[in-house]
């Protein structure tokens, strides 16, 4: 920061001068110094939290946008320029949970609305959201809802 340079340069001169009163005069200084340093920290927090919050966003949108597809967690890091580690990490801390724990949800969320709205068989739906087989996403549906996937089908 051009200030804080400023204001150490200050402080040379005055402690080079050595006149009368300079320990109080430098003491503003400092102050001066830690304060513009306080700030200019907070600044740095805070675009690198919106930075942060934007890649959580647009992992988000990411993954609700391909929830039909075989799109991995690691793939979306990679596509937002991070190691799957640190993007793991980085989402956890914005959401809560992990990015697999909210792909799952969003595939949920998904397959609720399919079996409401559409009259895709049970089999159909499983491999239209990428799952391993029709009874591995049955399982997973009643684990994640409570209900089996036949029962959330509106009644007649």
């Amino acid at each position: 920061s051009d200030e804080v340079a400023r204001l150490y340069n200050e402080a040379y001169v005055a402690a080079s001068l050595g006149e009368p009163g300079v320990q109080q005069h430098l003491a503003g200084i400092v102050g001066h110094i830690v304060g513009l340093m306080y700030m200019l920290e907070r600044r740095m927090a805070e675009n690198l939290n919106h930075t942060h919050a934007n890649v959580i966003r647009r992992a988000r949108l990411r993954i609700d946008e391909s929830v039909e597809s075989s799109l991995t967690i690691r793939q979306v890091a990679e596509e937002l320029g991070l190691s799957y580690s640190n993007f793991r990490k980085l989402f956890k801390e914005f959401t809560g949970f992990s990015p697999a724990t909210y792909q799952q949800q969003a595939k949920m969320q998904r397959a609720k609305e399919l079996l409401s709205t559409t009259g895709m068989s049970i089999k159909e739906i499983a491999y239209r959201l990428n799952f391993e087989s029709p009874d591995y996403f049955s399982v997973k549906f009643r684990q994640k809802t409570g209900r089996k996937p036949t029962d959330f089908r509106p009644k007649d």
